[in-house]
């Protein structure tokens, strides 16, 4: 089904739209650096678990 999670370590689609849209959403004027290294880190890790999604999919 869509929103049915590849493995339990993995998000549905439609969370995954989500982060991505609300971390775009938000601006940086005024930010701690300390707060956009934890951001690019959890962006990153979206990005990780997107592309085994995708790759586990494409199997």
């Amino acid at each position: 089904s869509r929103g049915k999670l590849i493995s339990e370590n993995q998000w549905p689609p439609e969370r995954v739209c989500a982060t991505a849209a609300a971390g775009r959403a938000q601006g940086t004027v005024g930010v701690d650096p300390d707060v956009l290294v934890a951001r690019d880190h959890s962006h990153d890790q979206l990005l990780q678990d997107l592309a085994a999604v995708v790759e586990e999919r494409d199997k």
